[in-house]
């Protein structure tokens, strides 16, 4: 069973005696087909601390590449 608490979701597991896992900030549960992933960033951007998806390091290093090539 899901639970949300003020430090993030605890999972817990009653057919194994109650014991649980704290889901932390860098990582998702979708409860509906039990599945944990990854938090991602769509966007390389200041101060935040996720891991970014290829799709925005391949966009960013374009953009630096777009940006060389005018010099």
């Amino acid at each position: 069973m899901l639970t949300k608490t003020e430090d993030g979701n605890k999972w817990t597991q009653p057919e194994k005696g109650g014991g649980g896992y704290v889901i932390g900030s860098g990582l998702k549960l979708d409860p509906d087909n039990n599945t944990i992933s990854v938090n991602t960033a769509d966007a390389v951007e200041q101060d935040n601390t996720l891991p970014v998806t290829s799709a925005a390091v391949f966009t960013t290093v374009g953009n630096i590449d777009a940006l060389l090539a005018t010099i």
